[in-house]
């Protein structure tokens, strides 16, 4: 099922990062069942996954 994300996301990576995109978003599974599991634009969950790790690891580094 899975196949066409072999060698761009690993299957442990997509629930880590459907966890981190509701965790900081607080969406609902019905959201979350919408979106596309890609980093193409706003509709996929790796754009918000991307977009949430980069605000916290901006919040990490000093004077930014």
């Amino acid at each position: 099922m899975l196949g066409f994300l072999d060698g761009w996301l690993a299957a442990a990576n997509i629930d880590d990062m459907i966890k981190s995109v509701v965790n900081e978003h607080h969406w609902s599974p019905s959201i979350i069942d919408q979106m596309y599991l890609d980093h193409l634009d706003y509709h996929g969950i790796g754009y918000w996954y991307d977009n949430a790790k980069e605000m916290h690891d901006k919040m990490k580094t000093p004077g930014k």
